[in-house]
Order: structure tokens, then C-alpha cells, then sequence
């Protein structure tokens, strides 16, 4: 069966956007009126966590439903399988893809029948209005919320930005603080500029109400909390190489999905679970059958199963993946360092790299202090039997360099 109500949907990833940067998160400091009014009239998911904390993991993720260790994301001649493009294809929808890279392609490469740049406010506008004849499908990371907190229309123009804040961040103090400001100023031009104006326009154009809207981030960000020495941070160190949840948790708001359901969601689900959500919300049978995330509607709506126990994130070190490409030969991963989450606040993360293992109570310790490895071995020994069945692969890889082969050793993976 096709889609029942053929709504437009526009699924809206912000780059590095943390959930507790937004009014309808409980930040008082941040002008979010546009997001928070989504908030108000949709469903709010107040603890979501990232299956990855660095953009092109988490993209592709978002795009497929699938972890991105399941798709191998670092292979240039990937298959995914399926993709979000794909669906809406499949059930009618003109798609488009807008995203700020020229290797965009790269991303999805199938059934995008219009490619842009998200900087370029105006054209989604106009895409908007030339398309209101037909259902559409708009999928956009804006990445104005992204180090260096503005947009630019050059990559020269970007790159001294980027240089300055990195300084500012570098410097700590009054520095590190300044960064932040500008952070929060520019949560405040997605939401009251980028996001008021497609509002408008849909509005303008009587489209409002024919018109789902995910708002969500790809990751968080960190400027550097876990180093000793604040001059170091790199602009991946942000986020791109950490597991804690100052880079997992991301907001997500669903917005006019015909889910019976309003208010917020204090349980813990994934953003796998998405994709899962949207389409069944949307009365459309998912294309494959081997998604990682599953539909929250059933909980939702019914209040039947239960949600999420366990979400699963990973990444790696190896920050010169800027784009899709292949892992350097000397250290023959892609991914080396995991997570699991689980719904009850247990928090476990295994990092090769560093042959360490952290466990904590988010619950009790939201700022993930207090490494309990020592004193939880029984909670450990569950968590790590989760992220065996999980990243069984990746930890049993043959191609690990005889260096990671013995910390998995130490570990106990192998």
C-alpha cells in the first residue's frame, strides 16, 4: 500500500546541534520560537541518541535506517542497499537532496531528481513553491550551526572562520566562552531565520497542514570538555572522536506526522528509529527489511511493546574522512571505538585506540564523571555483551593491525 495522506516531507538535520541549545529543551538563553512551536504542536523525543557523532556516519544512517558499521560507510564502492531517496521515490514523491558539498552525490546517488546547496535559502523557498502541484520529499543538512557557526558562500571564506573560532576554542576561557555565543546565535538563525522562513513560505502557499517536518541534529558538540589541554582541540576532536553524550544526544521533533501522540517523550530511542517512524506514520511500507531502528508509533499511538533497551553508536579516530573513502592500510579499522547506551541510564564505551573501557550512570552522573568500570562489573559484563552481538565483526576483524589485535586481546575480544 502506497502513502495514504501523500504529505510533503521535510526532514531537517542541523549539523553539531545539541538538544539542550533549545527553548523546547529547556534553554532559556537560545531564541528557538520557530523550533519550539513545532515542538509544542508535534512530538518532542527528549533523550535521542546519535549512531554516530560526526556527519557522514550519521547522514548516511539517517538516510538508511541502518548503523553505519552495517553499511560499511568507509568504502568507496558501497552498496547500501535502499535508501530514504529511494522510498519516497518508490511511493511518488519528487526528492531532493540539499546538502553544502560538491561530493553530495557521494551521499545518495539514486532517485534524487534535485540536488542544492542548503546555504542557499531561496532555492529550497522556490523548490517549495514550483513543487506544490505534486508531493515532495526535501532532505537538507544545514550546516550553519557547524564550526564556524555561520555560513559561508566560499570554502576560503569558511576556512578563516573555521581558523578563528578553532582559536577561540583553543584559547579557553573568555575565548572558549565567545565560541559558544556564537554557537548559540546561530541555533538561533536556523530556527528563527532557516526554519521561519519554510514555515512562511508553506503557509504562504497553503501547504502547512499537507506538510511533515523532522527536526533533528547529526551529533552534538563538546569544544574539547575531555582535554587536559584546551590548546590542542582539533575541529574533529569536537565531536567527531567522542562517545559521550555531549556529542550523541541530539533533539528531534516530529511535526504534523498524524502520530496520536503530542507532548514529550522522556524514553530513551535511537535515530535509527526515525525512518521506521516517519514511514509508518505515513501508512508506507519500508522497501527493506533489514533496518536496525524500528517504528515508535506502536508506543506512541498504542502504548504497546516497549521502547528501545539498547542504542548503539560507534566511530573512529581516523579524521581524515572528510567525505566517503577508505581506511588508511596501517590501521586497517574504520571504526575502533563503541558505544551502547541503555534505556535504565547504564552508559558502556570501549575505545581500541586507547585499549579502555568507561562505564557510567547517566542518571545519577549526566556528565559521565564517574568511570564505574571497577565497581559495575556485572553491569559491564551485560553492556559488553550487547556490544559483542553488535560490533561482533568490526572486534573480530582479521585485517587489525597486530597492535589493535592485541588490545582486543586485553579486552577480551579475542
Amino acid at each position: 500500500m502506497g502513502m495514504n495522506t501523500k504529505k510533503n516531507v521535510i526532514y531537517l538535520i542541523a549539523d553539531s546541534l545539541r538538544a539542550d541549545y533549545l527553548g523546547c529543551y529547556g534553554n532559556d538563553s537560545v531564541l528557538t520560537s520557530e523550533i519550539d512551536k513545532l515542538a509544542e504542536n508535534g512530538v518532542r523525543f527528549d533523550n535521542t541518541v546519535s549512531a554516530a557523532p560526526w556527519t557522514i556516519p550519521s547522514v548516511k544512517s539517517h538516510g538508511t535506517g541502518k548503523y553505519p558499521h552495517e553499511i560499511g560507510i568507509f568504502d568507496s564502492d558501497v552498496d547500501e542497499g535502499a535508501t530514504i531517496f529511494d522510498q519516497f521515490k518508490a511511493d511518488g514523491y519528487k526528492t531532493a537532496l540539499y546538502y553544502d558539498t560538491d561530493r553530495r552525490d557521494e551521499l545518495f546517488s539514486e532517485n534524487v531528481d534535485h540536488y542544492d546547496w542548503s546555504y542557499d535559502i531561496e532555492a529550497l523557498l522556490d523548490f517549495i513553491s514550483e513543487n506544490k502541484g505534486e508531493p515532495f520529499f526535501i532532505y537538507n543538512l544545514y550546516r550553519g550551526t557547524h564550526v564556524p557557526y555561520t555560513l559561508k558562500y566560499s570554502s576560503e571564506a569558511w576556512h578563516q572562520a573555521k581558523d578563528e573560532v578553532m582559536s577561540l576554542i583553543q584559547e579557553g576561557g573568555e575565548g572558549l566562552e565567545e565560541a559558544k555565543y556564537r554557537y548559540e546565535r546561530s541555533i538561533e538563525r536556523f530556527s528563527e531565520w532557516y526554519v521561519g522562513a519554510i514555515i512562511d513560505r508553506l503557509r504562504k502557499e497553503n501547504m502547512l497542514e499537507d506538510t511533515a517536518i523532522v527536526i533533528t541534529g547529526d551529533h552534538g558538540e563538546s569544544w574539547g570538555k575531555r582535554f587536559d589541554d584546551q590548546s590542542t582541540v582539533d575541529l574533529f576532536d569536537l565531536h567527531g572522536t567522542l562517545l559521550y553524550d555531549e556529542a550523541l544526544k541530539v533533539p528531534l521533533v516530529l511535526y504534523n506526522f498524524d502520530i496520536d501522540c503530542t507532548g514529550s517523550v522522556s524514553e530513551m530511542v535511537r535515530s535509527v528509529d526515525i525512518l521506521p517512524t516517519i514511514l509508518d506514520s505515513l501508512d508506507a511500507t519500508p522497501l527493506r527489511d533489514d533496518l536496525d531502528g524500528a517504528s515508535l508509533l506502536p508506543q506512541l499511538e498504542r502504548k504497546e511493546g516497549e521502547f528501545p533497551e539498547y542504542a548503539f553508536s560507534s566511530t573512529t579516530t581516523h579524521d581524515q574522512f572528510g567525505g566517503i573513502g577508505e581506511a588508511d592500510e596501517e590501521s586497517g579499522s574504520t571504526f575502533n571505538r563503541f558505544s551502547v547506551s541503555r534505556h535504565d541510564g547504564w552508559k558502556y564505551i570501549v575505545s581500541l585506540d586507547r585499549d579502555t573501557r568507561e562505564l557510567y550512570d547517566t542518571t545519577s552522573d549526566p556528565g559521565e564523571e564517574s568511570n564505574l568500570i571497577n565497581e559495575r562489573q556485572d553491569v559491564a559484563e551485560q553492556m559488553d555483551e550487547q556490544l559483542k552481538t553488535q560490533f561482533g565483526k568490526l572486534l573480530s576483524n582479521e585485517e587489525h593491525s597486530d597492535e589493535v589485535k592485541q588490545r582486543l586481546e586485553d579486552l577480551g575480544y579475542l
